[in-house]
């Protein structure tokens, strides 16, 4: 007896032509923010607003890539009437033979003396708009999405399981070549049913079956 099962179409989850980052590096860099890095502060309109630090994003950074990633900051404005420090910023990464890089800006508001109304500190003001424009671009690859999206973020694990899955539906479909003779209509229709389900444990379970036969 022979009979022709229809193909079936894998969906391959995160997966690209070149991927730039192994599996431990993308489970760093997706996961969740450590509780122990993620602070609060009042919000200008009321609430809390969560926030982790430049030194945890640079830790980060460093352990990802390497150190070999650059911070530079592309241009600046110190707006007076908006009392407000801007800086724009570009962080450039590189792994594997790849280059990323990410744009962002930056803010800080601009500590004012009561006295004369003059800037306090005008580098200090620079300096935490350009920590705040390389937060914002390290967000874009990843690190502390979660703070920073909490409504919008999911944790991502990335693990082997789809190679997995390739494999046992590569078994599968090789024992069935040379079982089929002993399966009925009824049978064949089943294991397509499992192929199309594309759960490793079905394979497994049809696996097992074909194998007693």
């Amino acid at each position: 007896m022979s009979k022709e099962l229809k193909p079936v179409s894998i969906t391959v989850l995160n997966k690209s032509e070149k991927q730039i980052l192994n599996k431990e590096q993308l489970n760093f860099l997706l996961g969740k923010t450590p509780e122990t890095h993620i602070y609060t502060r009042p919000g200008k309109g009321g609430g809390q607003w969560k926030f982790v630090t430049g030194v945890y994003v640079k830790k980060v950074l460093n352990s990802i890539f390497g150190w070999d990633w650059d911070f530079e900051i592309v241009s600046f404005d110190v707006n007076m009437a908006a009392k407000q420090a801007i800086v724009h910023g570009k962080l450039t990464c590189r792994a594997n033979g790849a280059t990323v890089v990410k744009h962002q800006f930056g803010r800080a508001d601009i500590k004012i003396r009561k006295a004369d109304g003059s800037p306090l500190d005008l580098g200090n003001d620079l300096k935490a708009a350009s920590t705040d424009a390389l937060k914002k671009c390290a967000s874009e690859l990843g690190i502390a999405s979660d703070v920073y999206g909490e409504s919008e973020f999911k944790s991502i694990t990335v693990t082997d399981e789809q190679t997995s899955n390739e494999s046992l539906l590569k078994e599968l479909s090789q024992l069935l070549i040379i079982k089929k003779t002993y399966l009925s209509d009824e049978d064949l229709k089943r294991i397509e049913e499992i192929i199309i389900e594309e759960e490793a444990t079905s394979y497994q379970k049809a696996i097992q079956t074909l194998k007693s036969l």
